[in-house]
């Protein structure tokens, strides 16, 4: 077992305090629907509610400044594993229905959803394949499936101007015109050319889609706060939940079935602007401060990949301001240098490790390990030993990037298995951060027989985020895959 001296433990104290600083959910479980500022004040893990708030602050001091940062930190890395979950869903969704069902197909809606993920991951020739399977199923389509489809067809043109096509074909439906605006945004499109002509419409129900474009439109043009503040806040524990992307009626012998979609292109854009807010926030407290709890959160940051192509330079920048900076949280340090040490190839990760005594920093220098490839074969026992000591540590944050690195490592149901040893029993948000219950979640749907606990998992994270209730109308539908099909 690893020795952790009186100096290594004090660090861990005072970075978990300053970065993950999760203090767990004090509201009651009475069925009361409580109100927006109830639930901002009484839920932590409120992200959303308490990011637009500490926006909202009329001033902003050092400390706010230092809290606002940590808020930000955690949103986008909640924003990023929750997008993870709700795509791996809808995939694994649409591969039960089509390969298990009796007529091996899915209803076009659902073809739709998991090739709008496929798009939205990177992957357009997948996205314009499944384009293809709606086109040669028989059942009749919504409109919106026939217009999204023609939208994924064209961004995947090269060089295609998707504003002039957005301007000749005369989209009708909103969600086909909020996903043209995101994926011509993401390819150069101009965003104050999108916001211009997005701004006009109101945040009624059939217009979300075009709301949240707007939002994207305006943090992509510099303006995060705004963005951020025009998203739809949906407070936790509620029944106000977002209406779906479109109802598809689908055809069942003599009956029609309304099912419906909940298109991925919302929560996309949320994880977007959770991240341009970080990267906003991070630059500046980076370029104003040497406070070693910004360095640490921004070192964290990096190892998650949650900025972008800035993160390779903000390494080595740190580990040269770390020479000759005064050490005054020790643990801060050792992130960053840990994370220096994972380009080289004169030791293996185990050798590596001897080296390096802070949790947090062994399991951000292994999940770095893990992404690059550098982890090699029979790394099992090495793993089970960081499993090991991090279920003595009193802090999520080591837990969360082992349990990625373990998924990068091992795959789903093997890293499911080992990430057991983590949870607490009732697998709440009350008792579990939201992040890692995400990652949890997504291991135990490669797994394949977890079905009844992962909607369970699902059920607790969409009462407290609503506006991903999607998940769990998919997560049900799964659990009776076929039934009408």
């Amino acid at each position: 077992m690893l020795r952790i001296d009186r100096t290594s433990r004090l660090s861990i104290v005072c970075l978990a305090l300053i970065i993950t600083g999760f203090v767990w959910l004090s509201c009651d479980r009475d069925e009361r629907k409580p109100d927006a500022q109830q639930a901002e004040s009484k839920l932590d893990t409120d992200f959303s509610g308490r990011l637009t708030a500490a926006l909202a602050a009329d001033s902003v001091s050092a400390a706010d400044s230092l809290n606002l940062l940590q808020l930000a930190y955690q949103a986008a890395s909640f924003s990023a594993q929750f997008y993870n979950l709700q795509n791996a869903l809808t995939k694994s969704y649409f591969y039960a229905c089509h390969e298990k069902c009796e007529k091996a197909s899915c209803s076009p809606g659902n073809i739709l959803a998991a090739a709008m993920c496929y798009y939205l991951e990177g992957n357009a020739d997948s996205a314009v394949l499944l384009c293809d399977l709606i086109e040669s199923s028989d059942e009749k389509r919504a409109n919106e499936a026939t217009e999204i489809a023609a939208v994924i067809r064209q961004a995947a043109v090269p060089d295609r101007n998707l504003y002039s096509y957005y301007k000749e074909t005369k989209l009708k439906t909103p969600v086909a015109i909020a996903f043209l605006a995101v994926a011509d945004i993401d390819n150069g499109g101009s965003p104050k050319a999108w916001a211009a002509d997005l701004q006009q419409y109101n945040k009624r129900a059939e217009f979300q889609p075009l709301a949240y474009a707007y939002s994207y439109a305006l943090a992509q043009t510099g303006e995060i706060i705004n963005a951020v503040n025009e998203l739809t806040y949906y407070p936790p524990l509620t029944k106000n939940y977002p209406a779906p992307s479109f109802t598809e009626k689908v055809m069942i012998a003599d009956s029609l079935f309304t099912q419906e979609i909940y298109l991925p292109q919302d929560l996309y854009i949320r994880m977007r602007i959770d991240d341009l807010l970080l990267r906003s926030l991070l630059d500046k407290a980076l370029e104003s401060t040497a406070n070693p709890a910004a360095r640490a959160i921004a070192a964290l940051a990096e190892v998650k990949r949650l900025r972008g192509p800035q993160q390779e330079p903000l390494i080595a920048r740190q580990a040269d301001q770390s020479a000759q900076a005064a050490t005054d949280i020790p643990a801060t340090e050792e992130i960053v240098k840990a994370l220096a040490l994972v380009p080289s190839a004169n030791l293996t990760v185990a050798e590596r490790l001897k080296t390096i005594d802070n949790p947090i920093a062994r399991a951000a220098f292994i999940k770095k390990s893990a992404d690059q490839a550098r982890l090699g074969e029979n790394q099992e026992p090495l793993l089970d030993q960081e499993v090991n000591l991090l279920r003595e540590q009193p802090f999520w944050e080591g837990r969360i990037l082992i349990s990625e690195a373990l998924m990068k490592a091992l795959g789903g149901p093997a890293a499911f298995k080992k990430m057991s040893n983590f949870g607490v029993l009732d697998l709440s948000v009350r008792n579990n951060p939201p992040e890692w219950l995400a990652i949890y979640a997504r291991a135990g749907l490669e797994e394949g027989s977890q079905v009844a606990l992962i909607t369970q998992i699902i059920f607790n994270l969409t009462q407290h985020y609503p506006y991903a209730i999607g998940m769990y109308e998919t997560m049900q539908m799964y659990n009776h895959l076929c039934k009408y099909y």
